[in-house]
């Protein structure tokens, strides 16, 4: 490679790494600290199903040096892009090399969440060339204006984002469309983000664009203009009461129901190997197992307790941390969290209603627990102030403000094979309790 083509595929590279950093945060490349790292490892593996290690990404990003400047391999590059709102490597060269040869600003890839500016090569200290980002400055002057109206300081367009058959069951097809006051035009970017998981898909006002949802839930996309919310949409899937899916990583497109007359035999939530074998699973893989139920419940999700029972999955191929997450599906909004074995700290993540919090940025780490030999938690929601205990000892609190409605149905997954073997919901307005699922006693 000469000296001026390693140069050019370094400058990208530079470029996409401001990209990547400025979807992390306001934080400059050289202040990153080995949480930060694992951070983005663990944001990349969500949005790209690629995993790329800590290390490696300190090595892409100059943070540990190498003798020889470290130059990753395609398929890296790719979720590189894919992350920083291309397609792909080509399509991020593509676009970079259009700005270099006509010196004149190029749309972002309309999936893209961010924008660029010249003050970014200061991010990045002792390169080998210097990141020409001229280009995505006047990008960033020239589309300034399209984020608003033509006149200075009025608000954002209040799009509307529109779902025409937001309710149904799994397999479900939603097809979403922008709806905009009457006389008003915008050249906005616009970004559906679907609330399953995938990654947000660009539309424009007067299209139409289908997305699958795969697992039964309660999902609230969001109409986005760059990281800004404009709006939010529910799709609603119900089930008739408990169903039990399994899926696997690395397989983005194909889930595999199990039989739920399983789950009425066993009198638990639980599947075994041979019934995973027989729905299409392969067990010496990474794979996971989300028991849903959302039939909707007439308990407040502002005011409610939810006990629960169970065993997460015991060390076997591609399960180290023995996780469980949980959603309970709010009518506006949700609660989630989920639960990590001492060592995994670093992937716990919980939110309630508007209030939110990584592992990596905030003290959540009382979410942390070994439940492969069984135990219990509770979640216990008081007027919007939340308690969270293991095996009756509560660890956690905190408190949100937007009410959440009633609650719209429940969700446990499992990596691993994992099981619920009683769940209660106590409706703390009314103090009643209702049973979820009363089964078996632990094996």
């Amino acid at each position: 490679m000469d000296k001026a083509t390693s140069e050019r595929l370094f400058n990208y590279l530079d470029n996409c790494c401001q990209a990547i950093a400025a979807r992390q945060g306001d934080k400059a490349i050289n202040e990153w600290t080995n949480s930060d790292y694992i951070r983005l490892c663990a944001d990349l593996y969500r949005t790209t199903n690629v995993s790329i290690s800590a290390n490696t990404l300190k090595r892409i990003f100059g943070k540990l040096k190498t003798p020889e400047r470290y130059y990753p391999q395609r398929a890296t590059r790719d979720a590189l892009a894919l992350y920083a709102g291309f397609k792909n490597w080509e399509q991020l060269e593509e676009t970079f090399q259009e700005n270099e040869e006509t010196s004149i600003a190029q749309p972002v890839p309309a999936a893209a969440p961010l924008l660029v500016s010249q003050a970014a090569p200061s991010a990045i200290k002792q390169r080998t060339s210097k990141p020409r980002l001229w280009g995505w400055g006047l990008l960033l002057i020239a589309l300034a204006g399209t984020l608003f109206y033509t006149s200075p300081g009025k608000s954002p367009v209040k799009a509307k984002l529109v779902c025409s058959n937001p309710n149904g069951k799994t397999p479900h097809s939603a097809v979403f469309s922008i709806a905009l006051p009457e006389g008003v035009t915008t050249n906005m970017p616009l970004l559906i983000d679907f609330g399953d998981g995938e990654r947000p898909k660009p539309i424009t006002p007067g299209a139409q664009l289908s997305h699958y949802y795969k697992i039964p839930g309660r999902y609230y996309a969001v109409l986005k203009s760059g990281d800004r919310a404009l709006d939010t949409s529910v799709v609603y899937l119900q089930t008739n009461g408990w169903t039990a899916t399994a899926r696997t990583p690395r397989d983005t497109i194909w889930v595999y129901p199990i039989d739920t007359g399983i789950l009425r035999a066993a009198n638990a939530l639980f599947v075994t190997t041979p019934q995973l074998y027989r729905a299409g699973i392969d067990t010496s893989h990474t794979f996971f197992i989300d028991f849903v139920n959302t039939t909707a419940f007439p308990v407040d999700a502002d005011n409610f307790e939810l006990s629960v029972r169970l065993k997460t999955s015991d060390d076997r191929p591609g399960v180290r941390c023995s996780p469980l997450y949980v959603n309970v599906y709010g009518e506006r909004t949700s609660h989630y969290f989920n639960i990590h074995r001492s060592g995994c700290e670093a992937w716990i993540e919980a939110g309630f209603s508007e209030w939110a919090a990584h592992s990596t940025s905030e003290d959540i780490k009382a979410f942390t627990a070994d439940l492969s030999n069984g135990g219990k938690f509770t979640l216990r929601v008081a007027h919007k102030n939340i308690t969270f205990f293991i095996n009756d000892k509560a660890l956690f609190t905190t408190s949100y403000k937007i009410p959440v409605g009633n609650i719209y149905g429940l969700r446990f997954s499992f990596a691993g094979i994992g099981a619920v073997y009683e769940a209660t919901l106590k409706d703390l307005l009314k103090d009643t309790t209702l049973p979820l699922f009363t089964g078996r006693k632990q094996e």
